[in-house]
């Protein structure tokens, strides 16, 4: 009977664990709005690698460019920032790991 109770709560905890998913992103937010056309025609001038993309994998890009901006903070040193630089900044931390859909920023 007490090895049925450990085995039980050892399923509990087990089955727990892979409900909350602990061990992702806590606090990670995910882009709610959608990928603004002004963002797209920046990334379409200047991101050569964005241009080379298929259609789907130019939205999964968007999406995770925008998913960049939306947890990292982009700042300058003595420097002004404006939206192209952000932008600029997000695809090219997003370009070494897009081959990696699994992987993120922490």
């Amino acid at each position: 009977m007490d090895a049925l109770l450990v085995i039980l709560l050892g399923l509990l905890i087990l089955g727990l664990l892979v409900w909350l998913k602990p061990w992702q992103r806590l606090g990670w937010r995910q882009p709610e709005e959608p990928f603004p056309p002004a963002w797209r025609s920046i990334l379409a001038e200047w991101v050569h690698f964005y241009r080379k993309l298929s259609p789907e994998e130019q939205k999964r890009f968007e999406y995770e460019v925008q998913e960049f901006l939306l947890n990292y903070t982009i700042s300058g040193v003595a420097v002004e920032v404006d939206e192209t630089d952000r932008l600029l900044v997000a695809a090219s931390a997003i370009i070494p790991i897009f081959a990696f859909p699994e992987w993120h920023y922490r």
